[in-house]
């Protein structure tokens, strides 16, 4: 069964395929867009006990342009919310998993993909135009 770590790092090394994407394994102090970072957001036991499935999520923020102007990131967001093309996250996680490559984890499965732009207070805060991935990791005992 994967670690925590293990799928958090996993995640990170499908981003950095993504050409043009500064990936960050943690929320920036900075970063001149386009950035990409994950964090835990929550994980759960299938069952009781040591060997037992988990599922971890993660939030994978992509940050397109600075402020929070819909025109100066939309179209950029666009090509990482697609699922097609080379700058796809979608793509990138499920590529890798196909190919075996997801950071060689044993035991582990790529769960739900969703999608969503980030919402005015959140761009507020982050001071960036961008969106967020909700991506699951199934790991078995």
């Amino acid at each position: 069964m994967a670690t925590l770590k293990e799928c958090h790092d996993a995640l990170e090394t499908r981003l950095k395929t993504i050409p043009g994407l500064r990936t960050f394994n943690h929320p920036p102090q900075g970063g001149t867009p386009p950035v990409a970072f994950m964090v835990v957001t929550d994980w759960e036991r299938q069952a009781f006990g040591r060997a037992s499935q988990k599922i971890y999520r993660f939030e994978v923020y992509v940050l397109t342009a600075t402020g929070a102007r819909s025109a100066d990131g939309y179209h950029a967001l666009l090509e990482y919310a697609d699922s097609s093309g080379t700058r796809s996250v979608e793509l990138a996680l499920w590529d890798g998993y196909v190919a075996g490559v997801f950071g060689g984890l044993v035991d582990t499965s790529l769960g739900d993909i969703k999608y969503r732009q980030l919402g005015q207070t959140q761009m507020d805060e982050l001071q960036m135009y961008g969106g967020l991935f909700n991506v699951e990791i199934i790991t078995k005992g």
